[in-house]
């Protein structure tokens, strides 16, 4: 009976011993993993000569902008960014536009700020601002409370 009981420990310890323990958080990413992402967002947003990175206030989503040296960047300027999804660690959103100016709104939007007209002024009634919400890919006009759409 003594055998039986030694046996049945020692393999039990075995079997403990060899289980591997996974990390089941997916919102902390790893360095390799952090380093993956890096190519793919460097090949999704054409190799840019410098990249701006931004975390919502959950730290779920990362807001990646392409930062290009253009011959033209005088008189517009071309945006290029996507959001990837910590959790779901995908790529969740991809736009560009010209003449604007994105940053998060909250932690599933996004602020667009367009400019319209060639120069860029921000003192000129010229500038429409967006809302792009990141779960419907819906793109609305934001209109403060005391004005009419």
């Amino acid at each position: 009976m003594k055998v039986y009981v030694f046996i049945f420990i020692v393999i039990s310890s075995l079997l403990f011993s060899s289980c591997i323990v996974y990390n089941t958080d997916k919102s902390r990413t790893t360095e390799m993993e952090q380093k993956d992402i890096a190519k793919i967002v460097y090949s999704k947003l054409g190799d840019p000569d410098s990249l701006i990175v931004q975390k919502n206030q959950g730290n779920s989503k990362i807001l990646y902008i392409a930062k290009n040296k253009s011959v033209h960047e005088k008189f517009f300027s071309h945006l290029n960014f996507l959001v990837f999804d910590n959790l779901k660690n995908n790529i969740i959103y991809k736009n560009q536009f010209d003449n604007a100016k994105i940053e998060w709104y909250n932690n599933n939007q996004l602020l667009l700020t367009k400019y319209l007209g060639i120069l860029e002024n921000k003192n000129t009634s010229n500038i429409k601002v967006y809302i792009i919400d990141l779960e419907t890919d819906d793109i609305k006009e934001f209109k403060k409370q005391n004005e009419k759409l």
